[in-house]
């Protein structure tokens, strides 16, 4: 029975590579631990708020790309970046946003600072992901929707310029002094033995 076991155990070993021994399940981030702020003012006189009725949130940047012939390979050239996202929040109350609208119908184009943290126990060296992406604008704002039998959400669509984006930190894995380190993913190439 003995064998067995350490039989079973050999091929489970063999059978995960070293980044998943490494980085088991409990290192993947959980969105439980994520949270929004919104900056109204520049962060001037205390105005960062947090959006404790945030469900979700995300951003991202697009690389525009133009072709490109060379021989007879079509290649590709960024011509520009897209910056875009949206957040979704369980509706509990107004939150300014039909401010929002009235500074439309008055032709103003209103501008926040959206704040993304995401900071799980588990994160490799207890790290916390923080993006501070200034001169968001609303894309499109949803005045009403409900169903009955259901929480109400609503999702706000927004577009930023991705070169303002702030990465305030990052989860970085740092390896033992003395390795040889990949740069692309900063995990160690080889393991010294003991």
């Amino acid at each position: 029975m003995n064998f067995e076991i350490q039989r079973f155990a050999n091929a489970w070993d063999y059978s995960r590579n070293d980044y998943d021994k490494k980085f088991t399940g409990r290192r993947r981030l959980s969105g439980n631990y994520g949270r929004l702020y919104i900056d109204l003012g520049g962060g001037e006189n205390g105005d960062v708020v947090p959006v404790f009725e945030v469900n979700a949130f995300n951003a991202k940047i697009t690389a525009d790309r133009d072709d490109v012939i060379v021989g007879i390979s079509k290649d590709s050239k960024i011509v520009s970046l897209t910056g875009e996202g949206e957040f979704t929040v369980k509706y509990v109350f107004d939150r300014g946003f039909s401010a929002l609208v009235k500074d439309w119908q008055h032709g103003h184009d209103t501008r926040l600072t959206l704040i993304g943290t995401l900071k799980d126990p588990d994160a490799i060296g207890y790290g916390e992901e923080k993006i501070k992406i200034p001169e968001c604008w609303i894309n499109e704002m949803e005045l009403i929707n409900f169903e009955k039998g259901s929480v109400v959400e609503r999702t706000i669509p927004f577009g930023f310029a991705p070169e303002l984006v702030e990465f305030e930190n990052t989860i970085e894995y740092s390896s033992t002094a003395g390795q040889d380190v990949d740069a692309r993913t900063g995990l160690a190439l080889t393991t010294k033995v003991q």
